[in-house]
Formats: C-alpha cells, structure tokens, sequence
C-alpha cells in the first residue's frame, strides 16, 4: 500500500495515500493537517496536530485498556 507522509512540528507520520488532505477551517489548531477518506460505509476525519504531552494518550498497554473499559 502506498503512503503519503505528513510532518507536524517534527514529528512524521505516514497515512495510506488514499486520505485526501483538506483545506484547514479558520479553528483548527494553528500547523494543523487536516486530512479525509470516504467509502461506500465510512467517512473519517482525522486532524493531525501537536498537542503537549499531558494531554497525550498513554503508552502502556494496561493503562489504554482501563481506560477504555472506563469510557465503555
């Protein structure tokens, strides 16, 4: 599969080509990406953008999994 990849702040990543990137809206984080697909049974949105670290999701397995059972 082919990717296109995106740079935020430093930080690379790599989406299928597939995603679209879109015009940014006028409240969108400032240096953010955002990018598009739609499929016969989906559409995704995702906006890539720095966020700082104690807002960032954690790491370790266990921690994700609670937190997921918790919002579930």
């Amino acid at each position: 599969m082919s990717e296109n990849t995106f740079e935020v702040e430093g930080f690379r990543f790599n989406v299928p080509e597939y995603y679209q990137r879109v015009p940014s809206e006028p409240e969108d984080p400032a240096g953010s990406i955002p990018l598009v697909v739609q499929t016969g049974q989906a559409y995704c949105f995702v906006l890539a953008h720095h966020i700082d670290e104690d807002q960032r999701m954690p790491y370790d397995q266990e921690t994700v999994i609670d937190a997921v059972h918790g919002f579930l």
